[in-house]
C-alpha cells in the first residue's frame, strides 16, 4: 500500500544457486494519451512515463517443501506516501499503473517476467505480515511468510 510496504514471494520451478543472478524492479507508470489529427483521420498515441522506480535483489531460499531443484524469491519494497495508487482504468489519460519486473540471468537460465501489481491507498493484507519479508537488497531469514502474498 502507499506509505507502507509491497512485498511477496515468487516460487521458481528451478534452483537458483546465485542470488546475484536475480533482480527485481518495482515501477509506477503514468499513462498519457495524445490525440493527432491528420486531415480526415484521427489517431491517439499512448505513452508511459516513469513516476517512481526502485530496484533490488530478492533473498533466494531453497524450497524444501516443494522438493529438490526449486527456489523461492522473497522481497519487500517500501512505498513513499506521496505516490499515486493504481488507477481503476489503467488505460485512461493520467492513469497510474504499477509493475513488478523479475529478471534472472544465470548460466542456462534467462527469465524475464513482468507482473501488474495492485497498489492501493489501503491494504487488504496486514502490514505486519509484509514487514516480515526481507527488504529488497537486504539479506536475512524472514519469519514465516503468509501464503499467497503476491
Amino acid at each position: 500500500m502507499i506509505g507502507g510496504d509491497m512485498g511477496g514471494r515468487i516460487a521458481l520451478p528451478f534452483a537458483l544457486a546465485d542470488e546475484r543472478a536475480a533482480s527485481l524492479t518495482l515501477t509506477c507508470f503514468r499513462t498519457t494519451l495524445t490525440e493527432r489529427r491528420n486531415g480526415e483521420s484521427d489517431s491517439t498515441e499512448r505513452s508511459q512515463t516513469v513516476v517512481w522506480q526502485r530496484k533490488g535483489r530478492p533473498v533466494v531460499r531453497g524450497d524444501n517443501d516443494a522438493g529438490a531443484g526449486r527456489s523461492t524469491l522473497l522481497f519487500r519494497f517500501a512505498l513513499p506516501r506521496d505516490l499515486p495508487p493504481e488507477s481503476s482504468d489503467t488505460t485512461a489519460d493520467g492513469a497510474h499503473r504499477w509493475m513488478l519486473s523479475l529478471d534472472i540471468d544465470a548460466p542456462g537460465i534467462s527469465l524475464h517476467r513482468r507482473f501488474d501489481v495492485p497498489v492501493a491507498r489501503e491494504s487488504t493484507v496486514t502490514s505486519a505480515a509484509i514487514r516480515q519479508l526481507p527488504e529488497a537488497s537486504a539479506h536475512g531469514t524472514p519469519a514465516g511468510i503468509p501464503p499467497g502474498m503476491v
